[in-house]
């Protein structure tokens, strides 16, 4: 079992590879528009670089989101409550699925932007509760 912290760390964790993967993925969107403008074969190295990269970060905020799903259900009864767990676990089961690293082109790139960005809220908004919990005991 977890403590407070511990899971504070790890929700933290998945917001870094969140959004380092929602950066990496911006890049290669404006390397594939810079390529299809004519740039030169730098560019599409720069962009194939840059979807290598957002594919790591999405596979790592993977792995950290259901790390960070299961430090939140070793939480006591009235802090899970508190900060929702339970709709946490399935959307964590529901983000992983959806995050898809395969052929990232266009539309998949934007549909995996969009659900880092719900992902991250979701993040947000239990860390917040989670900050906010030992103040509420005391």
């Amino acid at each position: 079992m977890d403590g407070l912290e511990d899971v504070i760390r790890k929700g933290e964790k998945v917001l870094v590879d969140l959004r380092k993967a929602k950066v990496f993925i911006s890049d290669a969107e404006s390397g594939l528009y810079m390529y299809f403008l004519g740039s030169d074969l730098a560019a599409a190295g720069e962009r194939h670089l840059s979807l290598k990269t957002a594919k790591r970060h999405i596979e790592n905020a993977k792995v950290d989101i259901a790390e960070f799903a299961d430090a939140l259900s070793g939480l006591d009864e009235d802090l899970r409550r508190e900060v929702d767990a339970e709709a946490f676990l399935s959307f964590s089961s529901w983000i992983r699925e959806t995050l898809d690293t395969e052929k990232m082109r266009g539309r998949r790139m934007r549909r995996n932007k969009e659900c880092i960005e719900k992902a991250r809220v979701e993040v947000e908004t239990i860390l917040e509760k989670l900050k906010a919990a030992p103040a509420m005991e005391e």
